[in-house]
C-alpha cells in the first residue's frame, strides 16, 4: 500500500475551514458593504470549492477498478444517505420555525413552496451531489475506453471541456443550482488524471503561470473588464495551481498540523452540520459587530474557526453512536 500523503488531509482541514468562513462573511453581519468584505469571499471562492473537488478526483482515481454498481452504492452510501439524513432532520425546526428557516425550502422560489424549491432543498449540498456523479460519470468512460489510460485520459478532458462549454454559453443546468456539475467536473477530472504525478503543481512554469492569470482575475474585481465564464473557469484551475502550492507550504512549515488535520478527517461532517451551528451564532451575533466595518474580515474568522471546531467536536461525538455513524456521516464500514 502507498503511504497516506498528510499533506492532503491538512489542505482539507484548511478548505472546510474556508468554506465555513465563506458562509460566515456571507450570512453574519451580511450587511456591511466595505469592498474589502466582499473582496475576501472573491478570492476565496476562486479556489477553495475546485481545489475540493480536484482532491475528490484525486482520491477517487484509487477507486477507478472497482466495479460500477459499487461505486454507485457505496458512494450513495457515503455521500448522499447523510444529505438525506440532513434533509429530514431539519423538516422539523424548519416547519417549527418557518419565519426564521423557512427560506431553507422556498429561497429560490420567491417564498412559495414548489418542486422546484423541494428539488433545490434536496440538493443544497451541491457539491455531494457533484461528487457523487462524477465518480459515476468517470467510472463510466473508463469502463467505455476499455481500462485503456490514454484514451480514458482523453475522453475525460473531451467530457469536462463539454460540460464547461454548455454551462458558460447556455442557460442549461447540470442538476444543480449555479450549474455546479458543469463548472466543477473540469476540476475532478484534472484530479483524476494527475493522481500519479502531483509533482506536476509545483513546476516552476506551471507554478509561475497560474499565479499570473490568478493575479490577473483577482484584479478583475477591481476593473471593470468583462471576462467569460470560459476564462473564469481556467482563472479557477490557476487559482487551485497556486493556493495547493501555497498550503503545501504552510504544511511543510509545520503551522497548526494538528488543528487542521483534525479538522480533515470530519470534513463531510463539518459540511453538512456548520449550517446548524452557523445559523445559532447568527441568531446570537447578527447585527452587533457591523460598526467594526473591514474588523468583521478577522472577527468572522475567529467566529468561523470557533464554529468549525464546535461542529467537528459534534461530529466527533456522532461518530461515537452506531445510527448517527451510518446514516448521519455516511460511515458505513467504520
Amino acid at each position: 500500500m502507498s503511504q497516506r500523503d498528510l499533506s492532503l488531509d491538512y489542505i482539507k482541514g484548511i478548505l472546510i475551514l474556508l468554506v465555513v468562513y465563506g458562509h460566515c462573511l456571507y450570512w453574519l453581519d451580511g450587511k456591511n458593504n466595505t469592498e474589502l468584505y466582499y473582496f475576501v469571499p472573491y478570492v476565496i471562492y476562486s479556489f477553495h470549492m475546485p481545489l475540493f473537488i480536484f482532491l475528490s478526483g484525486y482520491f477517487f482515481s484509487k477507486s477507478l477498478e472497482n466495479n460500477l454498481f459499487e461505486i454507485i452504492s457505496t458512494k450513495f452510501k457515503r455521500l448522499i444517505v447523510p444529505h438525506l439524513f440532513f434533509n429530514i432532520v431539519m423538516i422539523i425546526p424548519i416547519c417549527c420555525f418557518w419565519e426564521q428557516y423557512g427560506h431553507f425550502i422556498t429561497r429560490r422560489s420567491n417564498g412559495v413552496v414548489s418542486l422546484t424549491s423541494i428539488y433545490h432543498y434536496i440538493t443544497m449540498f451541491w457539491y455531494l451531489w457533484c461528487v457523487y456523479f462524477s465518480c459515476i460519470i468517470t467510472k463510466i468512460i473508463y469502463i467505455l475506453s476499455n481500462k485503456r489510460i490514454k484514451v480514458f485520459y482523453f475522453f475525460l478532458i473531451i467530457t469536462a471541456c463539454l460540460f464547461t462549454t454548455i454551462s458558460s454559453f447556455t442557460t442549461i443546468g447540470f442538476f444543480f443550482e449555479h450549474q455546479n456539475m458543469g463548472t466543477m467536473f473540469l476540476f475532478f477530472s484534472v484530479g483524476i488524471i494527475i493522481s500519479q504525478r502531483l509533482e506536476i503543481m509545483k513546476l516552476k512554469l506551471i507554478k509561475y503561470t497560474a499565479l499570473i492569470i490568478f493575479l490577473f482575475y483577482l484584479s478583475c474585481y477591481f476593473i471593470p473588464i468583462n471576462t467569460s465564464k470560459v476564462f473564469t473557469e481556467f482563472a479557477m484551475l490557476a487559482s487551485l495551481v497556486c493556493m495547493y502550492n501555497l498550503l503545501k507550504f504552510l504544511y511543510r512549515k509545520k503551522i497548526a498540523i494538528t488543528f487542521f488535520t483534525y479538522l480533515s478527517k470530519w470534513s463531510l461532517g463539518i459540511y453538512i452540520y456548520h449550517f446548524v451551528v452557523l445559523y445559532g451564532m447568527m441568531g446570537f451575533f447578527n447585527n452587533k459587530f457591523e460598526h467594526y466595518e473591514n474588523g468583521l474580515i478577522i472577527i468572522n474568522l475567529i467566529l468561523s474557526s470557533f464554529a468549525t471546531y464546535g461542529t467537528a467536536v459534534i461530529v466527533d461525538f456522532m461518530h461515537n453512536i452506531r445510527f448517527f455513524r451510518k446514516f448521519a456521516l455516511g460511515e458505513y464500514n467504520a
